[in-house]
């Protein structure tokens, strides 16, 4: 199999899965989020209750 079809599905998920939090997201810890746009942010942002950003997942 030539290995260019294989490096460019390869780069196409790592940059798709590199935009979603769905995909970054593995352990059970609670993440701060943009509440407009879902992307994943600092901590701090959701620590001092900023307007604006949320706690998504976690058990």
């Amino acid at each position: 199999m030539p290995k260019g079809p294989l490096v460019a599905t390869a780069a196409a998920l790592a940059m798709v899965c590199g935009t979603l939090t769905a995909c970054t997201h593995t352990s059970d810890e609670p993440i701060c989020r943009r509440s407009a746009t879902g992307t994943q942010v600092p901590d701090r942002y959701c620590e001092r209750k900023s307007p604006g950003y949320e706690w998504w997942g976690g058990a």
